[in-house]
């Protein structure tokens, strides 16, 4: 059996080797690239004109696409060229009969998790992705960004996964060699530097550990102006004498407190337990670099009633669960309570953003704000292991903050500390504490975004009024009725005039000018369109990092037709913030209208539910509609039943739900409250509002429930 042509994508390594020759001109390269990102996958001919050539006709597009067509064949040999490509009118495909990648085996072998498997992932990631191409355009170059940040993260991971299982000479050449790749490109990289800590003392070349220590403390400093994190610390402790006189710096006593690095027999505690140290020691660590320290009396003997798992109102999952209860407001002034609510909001936001945790949605803990409620209740009711609550109370210029840390199954205060800042910006203390939280979290649990170390250093402050104004408008936007909605969307214009960088105003209009025109409720719906995905695009501008702006415009190419755009920016949108209840939730939703597959629709809508069990009733909306795709008709009425309040979308799955069952009569009564809704409803209407084509098979799907229901394109009878 004949070689296949390796397609090489990581580092400057030369794009095609073995059976092939070299590619002409760049962007044929760059078209090879993407196809063989996305190996035994139908390509759509659109995306890569869009991608390649935005700046061109449609039909100059076209042309130049064809021509690179010719020359990627001709690079090819011509046995492999005649069965390498799938190709049809609308769309390409690159076979991996044929064809191997070196992105997609990286992929394939993380997901196998050995340690020789991690060995061989390890010693492909040559670099970043495609970094000797120079991109040309910029819509490429966006994609191409986006998917190198997510792989350096992935192998940010690995190399330090890697260093916990090697134990064969291979394991530990390619996680150095690999580790060493990545501080190549970025210095700060912590999870690289712990990574060769830790293989050096395993290795037993202790002073290697102290240098590399040393390396990581001035990178830190010297870029981001911050310290190691505090596993860092833990584990050169851990190293044998010699190797701490050398590391005896300040960063190095600043952490006497905390216990040396758990010896190998100590750890082979059970996985509960060892999650049970991580979360603690996470959050202890998240907040123990805040301002001043004041001493709190020792909290760890106190203890709560503790929870039951048979009482648990869902099942635990399997990874470290944690609910942070809002924080409380001891201020003189209720002034301060919107400020009190965001600090919240930014704490589960950013501890969200890492995929080893569960963290259950401030949507659901915010439920218990000025309740007075034990901690195995809200446990057991959140279906959590940990509680994080505290408050916050200002005096003059100087915040001051309680937290403790709460193993609700045994009901044990495993952390209690006080900490306040000597200033009168709350955002210096919101930034710190969030920030601390996460990468406290990400060193411990893994999977982290490396370039959220530069994001941070960047980040600026916001003007406190135009934060006010945000504040307003994000309690107005999720409340929904028109007069909510118009006025969040005038709030966040305010926001933005005052602070024209301000990512999240701009997202907020967004969201606002979407959901009048969604609902009807905007007079002028062509120009609010218009406004709101040009918000949109701006809010992704001014930060990247923030999935709910990759949320609100995934929307936005939706109901314009950009159904790759939509589906690319929903996953990022994920990626960035894997716990975000609501994205998971709306992207189970159009899942099935932007790639057809309504079981795992069901599935999603489902798991968004699970991280915020007192979730709102748009949830139940879009796992209706999800049922009524996948055919699930009895599941979807079942579901549709628990709403107080429809939607058109609900009563349209609603209606054809039960027409699909033969329950006519209490279809024709759905599909009266359309008509209610909206008197003139098109059933072509509503599936252009959804971005879907006619011909697309849960187009057809939805068209044959509600005509058995009697609706049709135009004002029914």
């Amino acid at each position: 059996m004949p070689e296949k042509v390796e397609i090489r994508l990581f580092g400057d390594t030369g794009l095609l080797s073995g059976n092939s020759h070299l590619l002409r001109t760049r962007k044929s390269a760059l078209v090879v690239a993407y196809l063989a990102f996305h190996l035994d996958q139908k390509v759509p001919r659109e995306r890569l004109r869009r991608l390649l050539w935005s700046d061109r006709a449609d039909e100059q597009a076209a042309g130049s696409l064809r021509r690179a067509l010719v020359d990627i064949r001709k690079a090819f040999l011509e046995e492999d060229a005649a069965t390498a490509f799938e190709v049809d009118t609308q769309s390409l495909c690159l076979k991996e009969s044929v064809v191997s990648s070196d992105v997609v085996i990286f992929e394939q072998l993380l997901a196998a998790g050995d340690e020789a498997s991690l060995a061989q992932a390890a010693d492909i990631y040559k670099g970043d992705l495609l970094s000797g191409i120079d991109i040309p355009d910029d819509a490429f170059e966006e994609w191409a960004g986006n998917e190198r940040r997510r792989l350096n993260a992935s192998a940010s991971h690995l190399v330090e996964q890697l260093s916990l299982l090697a134990t064969s000479e291979t394991s530990f050449q390619n996680a150095i060699s690999l580790a060493t790749r990545l501080l190549a490109s970025d210095r700060t990289n912590e999870e690289a530097h712990r990574s060769l800590i830790r293989i050096y003392l395993k290795q037993g070349r202790s002073t290697a550990a102290a240098k590399q220590f040393s390396s990581c403390e001035a990178a830190l400093k010297e870029e981001l102006g911050v310290a190691p994190e505090e596993q860092t610390v833990l584990l050169i402790r851990s190293a044998p004498e010699e190797a701490g006189s050398l590391t005896a710096s300040d960063t190095v006593s600043r952490h006497q407190k905390y216990p040396r690095e758990a010896s190998p027999a100590q750890t082979t505690l059970s996985k509960t337990h060892r999650n049970s140290w991580i979360v603690a020691v996470a959050l202890c660590a998240c907040l123990g670099i805040i301002g001043a320290l004041f001493f709190w009396p020792d909290q760890s003997a106190q203890s709560e009633e503790p929870a039951s798992l048979e009482r648990m109102a869902f099942p635990l999952p399997e990874k470290p669960s944690i609910a942070v209860l809002p924080l409380v407001n001891l201020s003189n002034d209720p002034g301060q309570e919107r400020y009190v609510d965001g600090l919240t909001n930014d704490i589960i936001t950013d501890l969200s953003r890492f995929g080893d945790l569960a963290v259950i949605a401030a949507y659901s803990t915010f439920g218990y704000k000025g309740q007075t409620v034990g901690i195995q209740t809200v446990a057991e009711q959140l279906g959590v292991h940990y509680v994080l609550k505290g408050s916050v109370q200002k005096e003059g210029n100087k915040f001051r903050l309680n937290a403790q840390l709460i193993d609700a199954l045994s009901g044990k205060h495993l952390w209690a500390e006080r900490y306040s800042v000597e200033s009168d910006d709350i955002f210096g203390l919101q930034d710190e504490l969030t920030k601390k939280v996460a990468f406290a979290i990400a060193g411990l649990g893994g999977s982290v975004v490396h370039d959220r170390l530069s994001l941070a250093k960047q980040k600026r402050k916001v003007d406190l009024t135009a934060y006010d104004y945000f504040l307003l408008a994000s309690e107005a936007r999720f409340n929904l009725t028109p007069e909510n909605i118009t006025n969040a969307g005038e709030l966040c214009e305010k926001a933005a005039e005052l602070d024209p960088q301000f990512s999240r105003a701009y997202m907020c209009i967004a969201f606002a000018k979407y959901l009048g025109w969604l609902y009807g409720w905007i007079e002028d719906p062509d120009t609010a369109l218009k406004t709101g995905f040009a918000a949109a695009k701006q809010a992704v501008a001014l930060d990247r990092s923030e999935a709910e702006a990759h949320w609100i415009l995934a929307d936005y190419y939706q109901i314009t037709g950009q159904i790759e755009e939509a589906i690319d920016s929903y996953k990022t949108a994920l990626a960035l913030n894997p716990n975000h209840a609501d994205v998971m939730a709306e992207w189970g939703w159009n899942m099935i209208f932007l790639t057809g597959d309504a079981p795992e629709g069901v599935k999603t809508v489902k798991q968004a539910m699970r991280l915020n069990p007192y979730h709102a009733e748009w949830y139940r909306h879009g796992l209706g509609n999800a049922q009524y795709a996948a055919g699930q008709y009895e599941d979807a009425i079942a579901t549709l039943k628990t709403i107080e309040t429809h939607v058109l979308d609900s009563r349209v799955a609603f209606a054809g739900s039960y027409a699909q069952l033969g329950q006519m009569k209490e279809a024709e009564e759905q599909k009266a409250f359309i008509l209610g809704l909206q008197p003139d409803f098109s059933i072509a209407e509503w599936l252009v509002r959804h971005g879907v084509t006619e011909d697309a098979n849960v187009a057809k799907h939805f068209r044959e429930g509600l005509e058995k229901a009697g609706l049709s394109d135009g004002p029914a009878g």
